[in-house]
């Protein structure tokens, strides 16, 4: 994977990974994040609360609310999110504005923190 290969010429690399969508949901970046923690890398989840695809919050978060997870050893900073409800655009364009807006103070301060940035959108409908 070109990604994998890129970060092999760096001893250790503070990685801020930003996606609206990441674990406990089910995409590619988690596979990403576990592999470059296992390869020693230091890395830092930004994300969204998690309600994809029921358009609901999953249980135990809510929509203000700051929180912090652990998912294999990895640091996941969930910001505030209007969830994307189901089929409404106006609710969906709104869930990707929230998540543009709320991350915008976390981003700023977690963006000096590391060597590296990456981010990760998944264009859902």
């Amino acid at each position: 994977m070109f990604i994998t290969r890129l970060f092999y010429g760096f001893n250790i690399v503070k990685i801020l990974l930003v996606t609206q969508y990441f674990w406990p949901e089910n995409f590619r970046i988690n596979d990403l994040a576990l592999k470059l923690h296992r390869k020693g890398h230091s890395v830092t989840v930004m994300t969204g609360k998690p309600n994809y695809p029921g358009g609901k919050l999953f249980s135990g978060y809510s929509v203000f609310s700051k929180s912090i997870d652990n998912f294999g050893g990895i640091e996941v900073r969930r910001v505030p999110l209007i969830p994307r409800g189901t089929g409404n655009r106006l609710q969906l364009m709104l869930n990707y504005l929230s998540f543009a807006l709320f991350s915008c103070p976390w981003f700023h301060s977690d963006f000096a923190m590391n060597s590296m940035l990456f981010l990760y959108m998944s264009l859902l409908q």
